[in-house]
């Protein structure tokens, strides 16, 4: 009940969002954010799908748990990953760069590839061949656009200084190991339980971290009034 008041958060949030986003103005964030709370939604969605399985179909537990990890997929692999770029974006200022439709394409296929993560957290055994081309193509497609991000805004590195390099060079090796995971042949490398905590750590407790400790310094340096 607590996870469902929190969802509910997220849309008030994302509503708050869509009228600040209707003002004329061309934030350099923009493609990420919304395609970020784009996935947050599809996100959503899973977990209410969650809820539904349990009660409409208690016999199958693979529905469930699918379920369960498509959405944790699209919550790291999708709005994680995006908004931490969008705060990226802002700091670099893409309105000095070739504009915005060059990232089209790379951010389509992070939003297209993410939710198909979800197999990550699921045994192999329990995956049918299909379903494990599908999971690696989706990861392929998701690591390659985050690579492709990570290498334009390290093109112009200078204008993100030099704290903000190291949550894009741990996106970067986030995207590598996700990459190399998907290609190569044999057991899926991220099933495994062990390699699969480092990669979400890298991710959650690494980019994002990082990618906040500048936000926070700045805080420090706003004077506080009575």
């Amino acid at each position: 009940m607590i996870s469902g008041a929190v969802m509910v958060s997220w849309y008030a949030f994302m509503a708050i969002w869509w009228k600040l986003r209707l003002r004329p103005g061309n934030r350099p964030g923009l493609l990420f954010m919304d395609s970020a709370l784009l996935l947050l939604l599809v996100s959503s969605l899973g977990a209410w799908g969650v809820a539904l399985a349990q009660n409409l179909a208690p016999g199958t537990p693979l529905l469930g748990m699918a379920l369960t990890h498509f959405f944790l997929a699209c919550f790291a692999e999708g709005w994680v990953v995006l908004a931490a770029l969008a705060m990226l974006a802002e700091t670099a200022d893409l309105r000095a760069w070739t504009g915005r439709g060059a990232f089209a394409l790379p951010v389509t296929a992070i939003v297209l590839g993410a939710p198909l993560t979800f197999i990550y957290g699921i045994s192999e055994d329990l995956l049918s061949p299909l379903m494990l081309v599908i999971g690696r193509l989706g990861g392929v497609a998701a690591g390659v656009g985050l690579l492709v991000l990570c290498y334009g805004f390290w093109k112009h590195k200078s204008r993100l200084g030099g704290l903000l390099l190291w949550p894009l060079a741990l996106l970067a090796l986030k995207g590598f190991m996700q990459v190399a995971a998907s290609v190569v042949p044999g057991d899926f490398l991220l099933s495994s339980h062990a390699l699969r905590i480092f990669y979400l750590h890298v991710l959650l407790l690494g980019a994002l971290r990082w990618r906040a400790l500048p936000d926070l310094h700045l805080l420090r340096q706003v004077p506080y009034r009575s």
